[in-house]
């Protein structure tokens, strides 16, 4: 009867790891309008990586 026990926390943990995994980590863009007008007014594509970069931290 434990060993069932212990397989089904096992499961159970594993459930919520993938659960976990899934998600996303950052929250999603609030005003995306205003996001990508700052994205389309930047000069060039190293720019624009940049800025991303920067507010994905």
């Amino acid at each position: 009867m434990s060993l069932l026990l212990l397989i089904l926390m096992l499961l159970v943990l594993a459930g919520y790891a993938i659960v976990k995994a899934i998600q996303p980590k950052n929250p999603p863009i609030e005003n995306m309008e205003e996001h990508l007008k700052i994205i389309q007014s930047l000069p060039n594509q190293k720019a624009r990586q940049k800025y991303l970069r920067d507010i994905a931290k």
